[in-house]
């Protein structure tokens, strides 16, 4: 059997749809699971105005089953001369079954008596009519409204509701809505069909030209744009996030070929693009060259009647919205760029934090700080002042998505150096890459912005919670923490502090919270080295560690993941763990640990050589992190391991002696830090056995 769930609305929208179809698919598979209905295969479609669920070999009802009621002890059910007592008399009754057919078992050490039922199985139908109700109601809904006395919430008016098992019309609400042997073709209510079973269904919507798989739908936009963009010498080349978004604006979809009105093309590339696709859902056509053609392609739902009213319609709409972007193009740039400068401190950036003049003035004053070389330095500043200027400008007004992009045009166009123009581009980027932050210059003001943003809004206890992140933090931490993974001219403690001096000194704020971002930066650094392949106690190793300096604490947490398989690796990591216990115990019994050893103090020849040992080791590792070659580091570490068991296998740390156990303490926290300074906490990786 097949059943089919058919949910119709008013427009949904396509971001919605998708999350939908998985959480359907996901709940009817959990129902049936739970309801023990045999089937096959599960398929779940979307469209703007429906949703569908498909069952493929649905068995009609529950299988049967045998169950065994446990009732009272034996002991209890019978006397001793084996003759039932009332409790067995009751158990019998309220099972319906006779005392004949009630069996004796082992159960927990003991005899019990259990009714023996065949449980025949509820009809598929039944169980789809409770469940499917409350698997709609489950879905999770971004927003919701109600329309209708029942209080159902849902994202858009459900108007109909088709459910066939077969040919058998399943009937249940959904608020006040009974399903009906009913769909519509058409919007607005319209053509309703009335299918035979579910293959009639099926047959009917592929003759209407409704596709119901979202991704057949997307092949088949695709393939449309394509041949008509390449019957006028062009191509296309849409983000698959984009062509998404069309196949579920769509569910009839019909491609036509338009016009662009060329006097608009001397517009910069990205203009016209957002014009045409973030506000109409058209895409653009270029050349070989990559140069953008008068034409363009959009997607209409439905027939091919009255396609050229559609196709003059987009037209005028795009002519009307390229002309105010013309307009604003040409009269931005009758003020230079480094003239609009002062309109920023008009602009609040975040209320406590001051104006976008403000966050300017911060940024500039840590690029000051950080130890660049000067060519760049001069470069990064430049384009730290005019970063933010195209917000000034009538165009970004039009088109806020292109703040960045506008502001490079602009400088390209009125002369300003080309890396600098890059750099204003690449401010507003948070992904490292040809479309994103490639320059030297644009990775010093990126990393001013996102840090300045970052100390900022944890001042102000804007952090994100759960869900919730306004500011976009955590893609501004991670773009910090990439970007300091290549950099090896100052660390992340260093661009940390000139952030503070920036605050102080430019707005006389003392930067609060700041212990808050460091370990939200810990925990971001934790799941970017996760992410990278690196296993989850290592990463906790390390991130017991400073991750002042993120380029190290990678290379750490890589050198140590690499040399899990060496022979050294376990008796190393277990030597460190000797260290670490006895200064845990000495610090719960209130001892100081820590400060220098006294050479004079060291009695044994075990202590002695250990001291000797980590000296030169401490000498070695100097060296070799000038490299940062963190394999040979620990190495070199490996090498006291015979050192550490020897000496705590001959020498008693903990002695009544006071001078001598704290000299032995000192001594087991010196080589304790040559661990920790260098790898973090060894203690915290999981060695297996």
């Amino acid at each position: 059997m097949k059943f089919l769930w058919e949910v119709g609305c008013e427009e949904l929208p396509p971001s919605f749809i998708p999350i939908a179809m998985g959480q359907l698919k996901v709940g009817m598979e959990k129902v049936l699971r739970e309801k023990e209905i045999p089937f096959s295969k599960i398929e779940v479609f979307g469209t703007p105005r429906r949703l569908v669920l498909l069952i493929y070999d649905v068995a009609p009802k529950q299988a049967e089953k045998l169950l065994e009621i446990k009732g009272p002890p034996y002991h209890i059910a019978f006397d001793g001369q084996g003759n039932p007592t009332q409790a067995a008399l009751g158990f019998a009754k309220s099972q319906g079954v006779s005392v004949d057919e009630l069996i004796v078992k082992e159960d927990r050490g003991g005899k019990y008596v259990f009714a023996v039922k065949v449980d025949k199985g509820r009809s598929t139908e039944e169980l789809l009519q409770e469940s499917l109700p409350d698997l709609l109601y489950s879905i999770y809904l971004p927003k919701s409204m109600r329309w209708d006395s029942s209080n159902l919430r849902f994202i858009r008016p459900i108007r109909w509701h088709l459910a066939l098992l077969d040919d058998k019309l399943v009937e249940f609400k959904i608020g006040e809505i009974i399903s009906q042997r009913t769909t519509y073709l058409e919007r607005y209510l319209e053509k309703p069909y009335s299918p035979q079973d579910v293959d009639d269904y099926l047959r009917k919507m592929e003759e209407e030209g409704i596709v119901l798989d979202p991704l057949k739908r997307k092949e088949r936009i695709f393939s449309e744009a394509k041949r008509l963009s390449e019957s006028v010498g062009g191509s296309i080349a849409p983000s698959e996030r984009f062509l998404d978004k069309v196949a579920f604006l769509n569910e009839k979809p019909r491609a036509f070929l338009g016009k662009i009105d060329e006097r608009f093309l001397s517009l910069p590339r990205e203009v016209i693009a957002t014009a045409m696709e973030e506000q109409l859902n058209l895409f653009s056509i270029t050349d070989g060259a990559g140069k953008l053609l008068p034409y363009f392609v959009g997607v209409r739902d439905g027939g091919d009647i009255g396609m050229e009213n559609v196709v003059e319609g987009y037209e005028q709409v795009l002519k009307a919205r390229l002309a105010d972007a013309h307009f604003f193009f040409y009269e931005d740039l009758k003020v230079p760029l480094r003239e609009r400068i002062s309109g920023l401190s008009g602009i609040i950036f975040l209320r406590g934090l001051g104006t976008i003049a403000d966050k300017v003035r911060r940024m500039k004053h840590i690029l000051v700080l950080l130890p660049v070389e000067e060519s760049v330095k001069g470069k990064a500043l430049l384009a730290a002042e005019l970063c933010r200027v195209d917000l000034t400008t009538h165009l970004v007004g039009e088109f806020p998505s292109l703040q960045g992009t506008i502001g490079m045009h602009y400088a390209l166009i009125q002369g300003e150096d080309k890396e600098v123009a890059e750099a204003i581009y690449e401010s507003y980027q948070y992904t490292i890459g040809p479309d994103g932050i490639r320059t030297p210059v644009g990775r010093l003001v990126s990393l001013a912005d996102k840090m300045d943003t970052l100390a900022g809004a944890f001042h102000l206890g804007l952090q994100p919670s759960g869900s919730s992140d306004p500011f976009a933090l955590r893609r501004a931490c991670q773009t910090v923490i990439d970007l300091l993974k290549e950099e090896n001219r100052f660390n992340l403690e260093e661009l940390f502090e000139a952030t503070k001096r920036a605050y102080k000194e430019e707005m006389g704020i003392e930067l609060e919270r700041s212990e808050e971002l460091w370990e939200f930066i810990r925990n971001r650094v934790g799941l970017a080295l996760r992410e990278s392949g690196i296993r989850y106690d290592i990463v906790n190793a390390v991130l017991a560690g400073d991750i002042g300096n993120i380029r190290e604490v990678f290379a750490r947490a890589k050198a140590l993941d690499e040399l899990r398989e060496d022979e050294d690796f376990v008796p190393t990591v277990m030597a460190s763990v000797r260290l670490i216990n006895i200064i845990r115990f000495a610090q719960k019994r209130g001892e100081q640990v820590g400060g220098d050893v006294k050479v004079g103090y060291l009695q044994l020849e075990e202590e002695k050589r250990l001291y000797e040992a980590g000296k030169e080791v401490e000498k070695k590792i100097e060296a070799l992190k000038e490299s940062g070659d963190y394999k040979a580091i620990f190495k070199e570490l490996s090498s006291l391991k015979d050192f550490i068991n020897g000496f705590f296998d001959k020498v008693l740390v903990m002695t009544e002696d006071n001078e001598l156990r704290a000299n032995r303490l000192a001594l087991v926290d010196f080589i304790w830090k040559l661990f920790f300074n260098q790898f973090g906490d060894l203690s915290q990786i999981v060695l297996e056995g």
